[in-house]
């Protein structure tokens, strides 16, 4: 039997965990990015890990996913996940909301352990100065860009592939069956054949699936995180209240990471962050965590989640966080076009699963699922540089001889969180560039070099006062003394 081929748009998080499933099952599955791996919504979210407990009052699908998946998680994947569990902290007087969401997480399955005040106060002073009460539940730190490297490698070893800087610009047709896509790199035209595409663009699955000829009813909603530096909390707090605005902290790595406003934002595409936005995330923050006020702030950050539409939800706090799969040949007549939209990050492997089946069915394909066991294949564990490489990029330890490979500074800041420290690139993006510029024999990447630093500036300019203000002032000096840019 002739083996099947599957495109899959999109290499973030639910387009590698598709691409992955398919492979699994004996099909061809080549995912097309139009930049690289995880640059969209899976490199830019605040790193939870879901109990399933934020969603146990107001969407109990997606409350009863995360908490099934992410025991599959630890299963599959325990190198990417932090076990550091996390507090549900109730600072109001009014407990009707929290009796809703104890039976709530009851009902989806959510281990929940009271904290006596007495004893949170000893352990996690910041975040219980304002507690009545306190609930333990089983969420973590999911290291994103760790398992997208390993969903790669995974997918590579079942014999399937990754395009990256391939934009999907048009449908390849069959009559009327899909039978692959047109992508652009960099200046020329190339077809990617298939027996069936799968739109997994995220928040841009609108965009694509318009070009595509196939509307997609995505929402796409946008929100600002704040980074802190030192890790303040060995734990994630949530604020035990209905969800809003600036209601979570996340420890990862060394950093705590504030999150989120949820905003609607048609475009898909992230946009800056504003002050604005930084100086209502930490007053919200401050409603239960209230030192967060003293905290120094590293970096801010955007991300664009893909909700599924829903006019009557009331804007993006009412739209659920569970997924669904659109099959544009019952829809539109497009035989073998899907999308896949909504869920979250811990859900990934039950989205791939299930748009593997619609796939897998299509095709006549009737090798069942394996991801529920499948380990994936470890991605490189983040650490200090060995003693016999120099250190380049002194924050996250990373060293000369970890940086291989094309010299793509984009892919190093992925795959080995270089720039992404205390510093921002200000002390080694310029060594960062010199030694892609070693690997590829070229000239010093002065255009990568400034789009880097570029890219760095927006999340400090957001956060510029006090010490982050300094650090914003000295590479702005660096970049004018080296004829940088301003």
């Amino acid at each position: 039997m002739t083996r099947r081929r599957v495109v899959v748009i999109g290499a973030g998080a639910t387009g590698l965990g598709v691409g992955v499933d398919l492979a699994t099952r004996g099909i061809e599955a080549v995912v097309v990015e139009r930049h690289a791996v995880g640059a969209g919504t899976s490199g830019r979210f605040h790193g939870l890990a879901h109990s399933g407990g934020r969603y146990a009052v107001t969407d109990p699908l997606a409350a009863a996913e995360c908490a099934r998946e992410l025991a599959v998680l630890r299963q599959i994947a325990p190198g990417a996940l932090e076990a550091t569990g996390g507090w549900f902290v109730r600072t109001s007087d009014d407990d009707a909301f929290e009796q809703a969401w104890l039976r709530g997480t009851a009902s989806a399955g959510i281990e929940v352990r009271e904290v006596p005040l007495d004893v949170a106060r000893a352990q996690v002073p910041a975040a219980a100065a304002r507690a009545r009460r306190v609930f333990w539940v089983p969420d973590g730190v999911l290291e994103g860009f760790e398992l997208l490297r390993g969903l790669v490698r995974t997918l590579r070893r079942f014999g399937g592939d990754v395009l990256e800087g391939s934009e999907v610009i048009g449908l390849v047709r069959d009559g009327a069956r899909a039978a692959g896509v047109v992508v652009r790199q960099g200046d020329r035209e190339v077809v990617v054949g298939a027996d069936a595409v799968v739109n997994a663009a995220g928040p841009l699955s609108g965009v694509v699936g318009r070009r595509l000829g196939a509307e997609v009813p995505v929402a796409p909603s946008f929100g600002t995180m704040l980074i802190f530096a030192d890790r303040r909390l060995p734990l994630v707090v949530n604020h035990l209240e209905r969800p809003s605005d600036g209601d979570i902290f996340v420890p990862h790595g060394e950093t705590v990471i504030l999150g989120t406003t949820d905003v609607p934002h048609e475009d898909g595409e992230a946009l800056p962050p504003s002050r604005q936005e930084v100086a209502r995330l930490v007053e919200l923050g401050a409603r239960f965590v209230p030192e967060v006020r003293t905290w120094r702030p590293m970096r801010a950050f955007t991300g664009v989640r893909p909700l599924v539409a829903d006019p009557g939800a009331g804007g993006p706090r009412g739209l659920s966080r569970s997924h669904t799969i659109v099959d544009h040949g019952a829809r539109d007549g497009i035989a073998g076009l899907f999308a896949i939209i909504g869920g979250k990050w811990t859900t990934y492997r039950l989205m791939g699963e299930q748009t593997g089946d619609a796939v897998a069915s299509y095709l006549e394909v009737t090798a069942p699922s394996a991801t529920r066991s499948l380990v994936v294949v470890p991605a490189r564990v983040r650490g200090r540089a060995p003693t016999s490489s120099e250190t380049l990029c002194t924050c996250e330890g990373v060293g000369r001889d970890e940086l291989v490979g094309e010299g793509s500074l984009d892919r190093w800041r992925v795959e080995h969180w270089a720039t992404m420290g205390p510093c921002q690139g200000t002390f080694c993006a310029h060594r960062l560039a010199a030694r892609a510029a070693e690997l590829t024999g070229g000239a010093l990447e002065s255009e990568a070099l400034d789009a880097l630093r570029a890219e760095r500036a927006r999340g400090v300019d957001a956060v510029a006062y006090g010490a982050q203000a300094r650090l914003r002032a000295l590479a702005s000096e660096q970049r004018r003394w080296w004829g940088w840019g301003s």
